[in-house]
């Protein structure tokens, strides 16, 4: 049996080839089951659990294998079978709007998605995201979307928005859309956002300024803490505390560069930073990073011998836009103080490498996988990596996920790539 399944989708299927199918719950089990009911080629049955949740069956034989799909029964409290030497497809979903919902999934049963492929364009401050599925099946998609992509829904779909509403586990009520093709708008990107303070009303060209005596307080403590970033050891046990680290160091530096305009103090602690990074360039630090072929990713040697300890699990694929994006934030500060940087070296290469990691652009991309970390129906990233999580995938941090998208926002700036400022806009 394979189960496909697809976010948003309002049926869970699954697939069978030759088999008995068999459909279980745990618990106090089924209470109620009805049927069989003929729609075309499909067979629906109705079941209710013991806690009075009413719940949809449909079997969907394929046309060219004989099947009886009227002769399912409930076995015992906790099970429904089937005849043997099913081929086909069985549909469950949950149906809290009696009649009404019924009917929508009567009109969508026997089509379930195998692909979804989203694109996306920026035009000035205005993004456009679809995500456009491939579907098995004649009958129309029923897809449940989330708050966030209702508020966004471009207005031509408005009319195939429905009353059947499922709460997710975190993200509210789901709602349920009639769509192959699902549509959003993000009317307001942040296109005038730079290094400094920033408001969505702030015009771009406000330039930050200050009274004497706040310029005063604000030169003082830059200078201890410049000084204090030049003397204590970048840390180096660990991938994500060496980027904090130098992420504070290069916000520092940009101060002393942008708010106070001392060139003396700039130039002191952007020759530091540098020489901190081209030990990170050159893969000199305690634990190198290493390509891994398998999942196609930079990961930490610090892991190789602890993989669940070190390193906040980084070697598997924990948390890598946080602890990356620290590093292409600090090269988005020296490459906007010193644009020579950028062609010096493997500086931009390096940056670049980082940036593909958790969040490649390229779809068939052959070295990396596409937009590892931030999830495009979520609208947010995950933090987990390749370990089990009973719980499921966890984000960890929703503030340093941020961060991670406005590092790769400003790298695209200052590195000349307008599209992956766009990109890193858009998530």
């Amino acid at each position: 049996m394979t189960v496909p399944v697809v976010q948003g989708m309002s049926f869970v299927t699954a697939g069978y080839r030759n088999a008995m199918p068999t459909i279980q719950t745990d618990g106090k089990g089924f209470v109620d089951f009805s049927g069989p009911i003929t729609i075309g080629r499909s067979v629906k049955y109705r079941v209710q659990d013991m806690n009075g949740r009413n719940w949809l069956i449909y079997v969907n034989p394929v046309p060219d294998v004989p099947y009886d799909a009227t002769k399912f029964f409930k076995l015992d409290p906790n099970t429904i079978i089937g005849p043997a030497g099913f081929k086909g497809t069985i549909q469950v979903a949950k149906n809290p709007l009696g009649a009404g919902g019924e009917a929508l999934y009567d009109r969508a049963c026997g089509s379930f998605v195998t692909e979804a492929k989203l694109t996306a364009v920026v035009n000035d401050s205005k993004g456009t995201y679809t995500i456009n599925y491939t579907k098995i099946g004649t009958s129309p998609l029923l897809m449940f979307a989330l708050p966030h992509h209702i508020q966004s829904l471009n207005p031509e779909l408005q009319s195939q928005v429905t009353k059947l509403q499922l709460r997710t586990t975190t993200k509210g009520m789901a709602t349920a859309i009639f769509a192959d093709k699902l549509s959003f708008t993000e009317p307001n990107l942040p296109t005038s956002m730079s290094f400094g303070p920033w408001s969505p009303t702030m015009p771009s060209t406000t330039k930050l300024r200050y009274p004497p005596d706040v310029l005063s307080l604000i030169a003082a403590v830059a200078e201890r803490d410049l000084r204090r970033c030049m003397t204590e050891p970048t840390p180096q046990d660990s991938t994500y505390y060496a980027g904090k680290s130098l992420a504070k160091f290069a916000t520092i530096v940009w101060v002393c560069k942008e708010i106070l305009s001392n060139d003396t103090l700039t130039s002191l602690g952007l020759s530091r930073l540098k020489a901190e990074m081209a030990r990170y360039i050159a893969n000199q630090q305690l634990h190198p990073l290493y390509y891994d072929d398998t999942w196609k990713g930079i990961v930490s040697s610090a892991g190789f011998h602890n993989p669940a300890a070190a390193d906040f699990g980084n070697t598997y694929y924990n948390d890598h836009h946080f602890h990356y994006g620290y590093f292409v934030y600090v090269a988005a500060v020296i490459g906007f103080c010193d644009p020579g940087w950028l062609g010096q070296g493997d500086n931009r290469a390096w940056t670049n490498m980082l940036v593909k990691d958790f969040a490649e652009s390229e779809y068939q991309g052959r070295d990396y996988v596409w937009s590892r970390s931030f999830d495009w129906w979520h609208g947010q990233s995950w933090a987990k990596g390749l370990f089990e999580c009973v719980d499921g995938k966890d984000q960890e941090s929703s503030g340093e996920d941020g961060f991670a998208s406005f590092a790769v926002k400003m790298w695209g700036r200052v590195s000349g790539d307008g599209m992956m400022e766009k990109r890193g806009m858009f998530c």
